[in-house]
């Protein structure tokens, strides 16, 4: 199991350095946050453009992660279990 600083650095690395793979997952995961009643804007999130517009500015209100990073780290799941960790 991934750290919480490890997740988190892969996540922001993923925002800026995006492999296909990881795009992928992003856009999968992406179609549920975008649509959770637990997605909220964010203050440092909305600083920062995302080509993936269903999360651009959005955190995840119940674990307060920025959506960008959460949904492009492969170790991150849903807390609401629409979506689990790709690696453990």
């Amino acid at each position: 199991m991934a750290s919480l600083i490890q997740s988190i650095l892969t996540g922001w690395v993923n925002v800026f350095f995006e492999t296909p793979e990881v795009k992928a997952m992003a856009e999968a995961r992406a179609v549920h946050c975008g649509e959770c009643v637990n997605a909220g804007p964010g203050l440092v999130a909305e600083m920062i453009g995302d080509e993936i517009k269903d999360v651009e500015g959005l955190v995840c209100t119940k674990c307060n992660c920025p959506l960008s990073a959460k949904i492009r780290s492969p170790y991150e799941k849903c807390p609401m279990d629409l979506w689990q960790a790709a690696k453990h």
